[in-house]
């Protein structure tokens, strides 16, 4: 019996924690694709010449396939949509696009996201954000 009430107390407690995070399932169990970005202080909105990738292989990891190369580090969610990328690193530092080299400086900077249905975006201060489109 009391195997059994633990075992409910176990499932509801993990129900209730799975429900106060629904984005980072969300968005760790996806491919996002990005489709702009606009850096601080700029109106200026780029878009990509390409398809670049970014997915969540692991609970605190993400990678994203450039245009030569790929890029990865660690992504930690806190609450009240707090993300952080950090320790990224490239398989190579040259032939990437313009485009490329500002989102990854971007990246580095961003420290919120926001979920809505197929997006996603990331914000940083002074207006970077950079969108996403699930793929």
């Amino acid at each position: 019996m009391k195997n059994a009430l633990r075992m409910v107390i176990v499932v509801v407690i993990g129900t209730l924690l799975s429900a106060c995070f629904p984005d980072r399932k969300e968005i760790r169990n996806n491919t996002w694709i990005v489709v702009s970005l606009k850096a601080s202080g700029n109106d200026t909105t780029w878009n990509p010449g390409a398809v670049y990738e970014l997915t969540f292989p692991e609970k605190r990891t993400f990678s994203m396939q450039l245009d030569v190369n790929s890029c990865g580090g660690s992504a930690v969610f806190n609450p009240n949509n707090i993300i952080f990328f950090n320790d990224i690193s490239c398989t190579e530092a040259c032939c990437d696009s313009p485009f490329v080299t500002e989102m990854l400086r971007l990246l580095a900077q961003v420290n919120r996201y926001q979920f809505n249905e197929d997006q996603m975006v990331l914000s940083g201060s002074k207006g970077i954000t950079i969108s996403f489109v699930r793929k």
